[in-house]
């Protein structure tokens, strides 16, 4: 089993984290496996500036599905949602909404399907760091 956390940041992490979970909830693979943690917000600060879907994920169907709804979901934000994938491992990787809309559809195959091999704990594609930062990496 894999514990995934998405952190959402953006104009509106808040609205945009319970709108992620309702698209997980949506799918049958998923539902009722992911939920909005409670982020406190900042000293000075009225509410969060990051909200975290938490989710469990198996079987291996499940990681694939997860995978591409959260791609998909990213393509229908219209402001400036940014995501951070978090695995138990602590390892992590982002992804900007801007970024994925630009994506052709054989390039988003290919995001989901690396995205769905690391988030089984698979090895960090150059690509999907090339999409965070949108610039070439070195390895």
């Amino acid at each position: 089993m894999a514990a995934i956390s998405v952190v959402v940041t953006g104009e509106a992490p808040g609205d945009d984290a319970f709108g992620l979970r309702k698209w997980f909830a949506a799918e049958p693979e998923l539902a009722g496996r992911a939920r909005v943690l409670d982020q406190p917000p900042e000293d000075g600060r009225l509410g969060s500036i990051a909200e975290i879907v938490s989710l469990l994920l198996e079987p291996a169907g499940a990681v694939s599905v997860f995978a591409g709804v959260l791609v998909t979901w990213l393509r229908h934000r219209t402001g400036s949602a940014k995501i951070t994938i978090r695995r138990e491992d602590g390892t992590e990787i982002s992804l900007s909404a801007q970024r994925v809309k630009a994506l052709d559809g054989e390039s988003l195959r290919g995001v989901v399907n690396e995205l769905g091999q690391w988030t089984s704990g698979g090895p960090d594609p150059a690509s999907l760091r090339e999409l965070a930062s949108g610039e070439p990496s070195d390895s």
